[in-house]
C-alpha cells in the first residue's frame, strides 16, 4: 500500500510543476494553430491532425476556468500524467520487487524533465500526445501473447496516425511481432477493421473541410485535397520543410548521426543515454522478440529519421528537430525501465544506480525548469494584439508569411473574437481563405507573385491595406508607410494622423521583448519590433546603431543576421555616396563581422580604404576576396584600377587579363587593357 501512496504523491508532484510552468496563453510556432482548430474544429497544416483538434475541443469545453488557449494547453499535462500513470502502474504490476519502482520513478523524471520533452508539454502541440501513444503500444507490444491484445493495439495504432505520422516507425517491430507470432484469416481481418476505425478519424477532415472553418488549412472537402493533406504533399512526404535536405553522402550521413546522438544525450544526460543502450543487451538476453521490436523502433525514429530528414545545421533547424528527440528518446527510457524486470544486482549497484538516476533528474530540473518555465510567456500574445492595434478599421492585412503572424491573429481573430471588422490573408492562400484563386496552387511562383499583385491592387481604393512583411516593395507601383510591425500602403483611405512618426509606440506592449528565451523560435520572433524600426530610421546612424544593436542581442537568429546584413549594405552604400567615408568603414566592418566571406562587403570596403588612402588594407580586401572565390572579376577589376593608381603596368595587364579571362565579352577592360599595354611600353622608353 505505501508503495501506492509513494506513486499517487509522485504524481500529484509531478502535476503540480508542470500545472505551474504552463503556459498562460499561445505560444510561438504551431501553438496558436493547434488552439484554434481546436476551439473552432478548424483543419491544422498537414495532415491535418484530426485526433489532437479532437481532444482539445473536449478540453476547451470541460474545462470550467481561464481563457480558451490555457485550456488546450493543459491537455498535454493530462496525457503526461496519464502516460507516467500507465507506466508506473505497469511497471508496478509487473515487477516482483517493489522497490524498484523508486527507480522508475527517478527514471521517468528524467525524462518529463528533459528539455524537448518539458517545454512540448506545457503548450499546444501534438508531440505528448504521440509519446502517450507510444507508450500505450510498447506496453501492449510487451503483453503480446495475452488476448485480444492485436485487437486493441490494431485499433491504438491507427488512431495514433490520427495525431502523428512519425508513430508508423514503431510498425516494422510490430510487424515483426506479428509475423513470429500466429493468426488466421478471420483474426487478421478483425486487426485490419480494427485499424481502420482508428484511422477513420481521418474523416474528420473532409466532414469540417465542408462547413468551410475559419482555418482551413489545403480544404480536404474534396478526394484529391484530402489526399494531399493526409500525404503531406505540401511539403513533400518525407520532409520535414519544404526546402530541400542536403546532400545524402557519407559526410552528412556522419555528420547527422553525430548531431542525434549529442542532442539525445543532452536531453537524457550521458549516464541514462549508456544505461539505456545497455538495456537492449538486457532485454536481449531475456526477450529476444520484444528486443527486435524496441531496437527497430529506436532505431528508425532516431538516427534513422535525423539521416533522411538529413536539415542543414543551423539553428533555424535544430530548433524544428527538437521535438523529434522526444519519441526515440521514450524508447530509450521504456527499453531501461523493462530492463529492470530482468536486471539482478547487488545492492550496493543498486544504490549507485539509483543515486547516479538521482543526480540526472535533478539536474535535468535544474537545468531546464528556466529555460522551459512558460508561466509568464506573452511573447506571441501581445504581438498579436500590438498588430490588432495597428489596423485601422475595415482593414485587410496581407501576410508575406510566419506562423507567428498566422495563427496568433487566426486565434485572436477566431477564438478571442476580436476585431471581426478586419480581414486576415496569407499570401500562400493556404491558411486564411484563398482570395487568390482555385487555380493559385498549381500556378509557377512567378505567376503566383503576378496573381497576388493583381487581387491586392484591387483593395488599396477600397479599404486600407496593411502588409506583414520586410519587404517595403511588395506590391509594385504602390509606396508603403511603416506602421510599427507593419506595413500601409498610402492611399486616400489612410488618415493623416496614421502617419505620424513614432505613433505606434504609444500603443504597443512591449512588456515580453526584454525577457530572454530559450527556444529558437521566440527568439526568432522577439527581435521583429527593433528590426522594423531599424530599417525604416531616416537618420542612417541611428539605423547603423539599433541594428548593431539587434545583432548583439539575438545575433543566433538566422533570418535575423541575414536582413541585417543586406540593410547595412544599402546604408554603407549611402554613405559612400555622402563621402562618410569613415562611417561607410565602420559598417562595412560590422558585416564582416557577421560574415567574414561576406564578398560584397570585402569588394566594397577595399574601395573605402582607397578613398581614405589606406592602400595596404585596400589591396587586402580585395585579395581576401579570391581567397573565397578565385573567379571573382569584381575583385581583379578592382586590383586592375588599384595597381593603375599606382602606375604598376604589369599588374594591371596580370589582372585586367584575369577578368577578360572570365568575362570575355567585357569590352570596357579590353579597352583598358590596350591602355595599359601602351603605358606599359611608356615605361619602359
Amino acid at each position: 500500500m505505501k508503495f501506492k501512496i509513494t506513486l499517487y504523491l509522485y504524481i500529484l508532484l509531478l502535476f503540480w510543476i508542470l500545472l505551474y510552468c504552463l503556459s498562460p496563453s499561445i505560444n510561438s510556432g504551431d501553438s496558436g494553430e493547434f488552439i484554434t482548430t481546436s476551439c473552432i474544429l478548424g483543419i491544422a497544416h498537414s495532415p491535418g491532425y484530426p485526433l489532437y483538434s479532437l481532444c482539445g475541443k473536449i478540453s476547451s469545453m470541460f474545462i470550467p476556468f481561464a481563457n480558451y488557449a490555457y485550456r488546450v494547453n493543459i491537455l498535454n499535462i493530462l496525457f503526461t500524467i496519464l502516460l507516467i500513470t500507465i507506466a508506473l502502474f505497469w511497471f508496478f504490476n509487473n515487477c516482483d520487487k517493489k522497490q524498484k519502482i523508486f527507480m522508475v520513478i527517478v527514471i521517468l523524471s528524467v525524462f518529463v524533465f528533459s528539455e524537448s520533452y518539458f517545454r512540448n508539454t506545457l503548450q499546444s502541440e501534438v508531440f505528448v500526445l504521440n509519446i502517450f501513444f507510444a507508450v500505450v503500444i510498447v506496453i501492449l507490444a510487451y503483453n503480446i501473447n495475452k488476448p485480444n491484445i492485436w485487437h486493441l493495439l490494431s485499433f491504438i495504432c491507427g488512431l495514433a496516425i490520427g495525431n502523428h505520422h512519425t508513430i508508423v516507425f514503431l510498425f516494422p517491430g510490430l510487424l515483426y511481432l506479428f509475423f513470429t507470432s500466429k493468426h488466421n484469416l478471420k483474426k487478421i481481418i478483425y486487426y485490419l477493421l480494427f485499424f481502420i476505425f482508428g484511422f477513420s478519424v481521418y474523416f474528420y477532415l473532409p466532414i469540417r473541410a465542408s462547413k468551410q472553418p475559419y482555418f482551413n488549412w489545403g480544404n480536404p472537402s474534396t478526394l484529391r485535397n484530402f489526399y494531399r493533406i493526409i500525404t503531406r504533399k505540401d511539403y513533400g512526404t518525407f520532409q520535414l520543410t519544404i526546402e530541400k535536405p542536403l546532400s545524402y553522402n557519407l559526410k552528412n550521413i556522419f555528420l547527422q548521426t553525430n548531431r542525434y546522438i549529442k542532442n539525445t544525450i543532452k536531453d537524457l544526460t550521458f549516464p541514462i543515454f549508456i544505461i539505456s543502450i545497455f538495456s537492449f543487451y538486457v532485454i536481449f538476453k531475456n526477450n529476444k522478440k520484444f528486443f527486435v521490436f524496441l531496437i527497430t523502433s529506436f532505431v528508425l525514429s532516431g538516427v534513422s529519421f535525423f539521416v533522411l530528414s538529413n536539415l542543414p545545421f543551423e539553428p533555424l533547424y535544430d530548433g524544428i528537430l527538437e521535438r523529434f528527440y522526444i519519441l526515440p528518446n521514450s524508447i530509450l527510457i521504456l527499453s531501461l525501465i523493462t530492463s529492470l524486470f530482468y536486471f539482478k544486482i547487488e545492492k550496493i549497484f543498486y544504490t549507485i544506480f539509483f543515486l547516479t538516476s538521482i543526480l540526472c533528474a535533478g539536474y535535468n530540473l535544474y537545468m531546464n525548469f528556466p529555460k522551459c518555465n512558460y508561466r509568464n510567456y506573452y511573447l506571441n500574445y501581445d504581438y498579436g494584439m500590438n498588430i490588432l492595434h495597428t489596423l485601422l478599421p475595415n482593414s485587410i492585412l496581407f501576410m508575406d508569411g510566419g506562423d507567428d503572424t498566422f495563427y496568433t491573429l487566426g486565434y485572436l481573430q477566431a477564438v478571442e473574437k476580436r476585431r471581426g471588422d478586419v480581414e486576415l490573408h496569407d499570401r500562400g492562400g493556404l491558411v486564411f481563405r484563398n482570395i487568390y484563386g482555385e487555380d493559385f496552387r498549381t500556378l509557377t511562383k512567378e505567376q503566383k507573385e503576378q496573381r497576388r499583385i493583381k487581387v491586392e491592387s484591387n483593395y488599396v481604393n477600397i479599404r486600407p491595406v496593411f502588409y506583414s512583411t520586410f519587404n517595403k516593395n511588395v506590391l509594385t507601383g504602390y509606396n508603403l508607410i511603416f506602421a510599427g510591425c507593419l506595413y500601409v500602403v498610402d492611399s486616400s483611405k489612410i488618415p493623416e494622423w496614421f502617419k505620424k512618426e513614432g505613433f505606434f509606440k504609444e500603443l504597443y506592449s512591449y512588456r515580453s521583448v526584454y525577457s530572454d528565451y530559450y527556444d529558437y523560435r521566440s527568439k526568432a520572433l522577439v527581435p521583429v519590433y527593433y528590426f522594423m524600426e531599424s530599417t525604416n530610421e531616416k537618420n542612417f546612424i541611428k539605423s547603423f546603431n539599433l541594428l548593431k544593436y539587434c545583432y548583439f542581442r539575438w545575433g543566433d537568429v538566422d533570418w535575423l543576421k541575414n536582413n541585417i546584413s543586406f540593410h547595412l549594405h544599402t546604408i554603407g552604400y549611402e554613405l559612400f555616396n555622402q563621402k562618410e567615408y569613415m562611417l561607410a568603414k565602420q559598417v562595412y566592418e560590422f558585416i564582416l563581422k557577421i560574415n567574414k566571406e561576406d564578398i560584397n562587403a570585402l569588394l566594397n570596403l577595399g574601395v573605402v580604404y582607397e578613398r581614405i588612402g589606406d592602400t595596404n588594407r585596400a589591396e587586402s580586401c580585395y585579395k581576401e576576396v579570391l581567397n573565397i572565390d578565385k573567379y571573382n572579376p569584381i575583385a581583379y577589376y578592382n586590383l586592375g584600377v588599384f595597381y593603375w593608381n599606382k602606375n604598376d603596368w604589369d599588374k594591371v595587364v596580370e589582372y585586367f587579363n584575369k577578368v577578360l579571362e572570365l568575362q570575355p565579352q567585357n569590352e570596357t577592360v579590353r579597352n583598358y587593357l590596350i591602355r595599359a599595354f601602351i603605358e606599359k611600353q611608356k615605361q619602359k622608353k
